[in-house]
C-alpha cells in the first residue's frame, strides 16, 4: 500500500519536476499577466488571456514531449532476427 502511494506522489512531482521548460513558461506567463493586470487592463480581457495562454503553453508542452517520445523510439536498437527461427 505505501509502496503504491510512494509512486503515485512521485509520478506527481515528476510532472512537476520532470520538465522545467513547463513550470518556467507558466511562470513566465503569471508575470506578463500580473503586469496587465497592473496596467489596468480589464479582468476579463486579463483573465481570458490567462486562460488561453496557458493551454497554449499545455499543448507546445505536450506537442514537445510527444516528438521526444517518438524521437526516442525510432532510437531505440531493434532486437536481432534469431536465426533458429527463419
Amino acid at each position: 500500500m505505501m509502496a503504491r502511494l510512494g509512486m503515485a506522489v512521485h509520478g506527481v512531482l515528476g510532472l512537476f519536476v520532470e520538465d522545467g521548460s513547463l513550470a518556467l513558461s507558466l511562470l513566465a506567463w503569471i508575470v506578463v499577466i500580473a503586469a496587465a493586470i497592473h496596467l489596468g487592463l480589464p479582468p476579463r480581457l486579463t483573465g481570458a488571456a490567462f486562460v488561453l495562454g496557458c493551454l497554449l503553453i499545455l499543448l507546445e508542452n505536450v506537442r514537445r514531449g510527444a516528438d521526444r517520445q517518438a524521437r526516442a523510439k525510432l532510437q531505440r536498437p531493434r532486437p536481432k532476427a534469431d536465426a533458429s527461427l527463419g
